[in-house]
């Protein structure tokens, strides 16, 4: 009915190849992408983020941050290159350090997938696994060209052994990562409910 009224109201030409998706969330997901990349363009962040720099290690000492550096790979990912899959048996903790990479999940019924988040440079991925050794509970590719610091478990356990205190402190940083992020997503439920 909509793609109707558009025709009798002669604006379809300008609209139908250009911004007709096939559903709301595909149209949402547009949105969000053309927003990130108004706020990109002003903020001007596609340059390296550190790892001084992540609200994850804001307390470390340059001693701590070199022994971390020490155990982790630089990973460089093309557009839309996955990182890893939802249902996969990875470990490993993802930095992301340049461009965007964003999160989703598959939708068994509608055989789609929806996107959940695209995260910026500075964030933390796939931590839960990385905690509790589940199976990956989501996908992420990534957005644009992107660069991510990982971790891999395997290194990590060598952390433990070798410097307990420093994976100790990690451990926390993360536990107020997740705590954070499930805060902010119990607002988002709050303000949906509400409105």
């Amino acid at each position: 009915r909509l793609i109707n009224y558009l025709e009798a109201m002669d604006v379809t030409i300008d609209l139908i190849d250009q911004y007709t998706y096939s559903d709301t969330d595909t149209a949402l997901e547009w949105a969000e992408d053309h927003l990130l990349d108004r706020h990109e363009k002003r903020k001007n962040t596609s340059r390296s983020a550190d790892l001084s720099e992540m609200i994850l290690f804001k307390d470390f000492s340059e001693r701590e941050l070199s022994l971390l550096q020490k155990r982790m790979i630089n990973l460089s990912f093309k557009k839309d290159e996955i990182v890893f899959k939802e249902g996969d048996h990875t470990r490993d903790l993802y930095l992301l350090t340049k461009g965007k990479m964003s999160v989703k999940i598959y939708l068994p019924e509608s055989d789609s997938q929806k996107r959940l988040f695209t995260y910026a440079p500075g964030t933390v991925i796939g931590e839960m696994s990385f905690l509790d050794g589940a199976p990956r509970s989501a996908s992420v590719w990534a957005s644009e060209r992107s660069e991510a610091m990982c971790l891999p478990i395997e290194n990590f356990q060598d952390l433990i052994q070798n410097e307990p205190e420093l994976s100790t402190k990690l451990m926390k940083n993360l536990a107020l990562e997740i705590s954070g992020r499930l805060r902010r997503t119990s607002n988002q439920v709050r303000l949906l409910e509400d409105s």
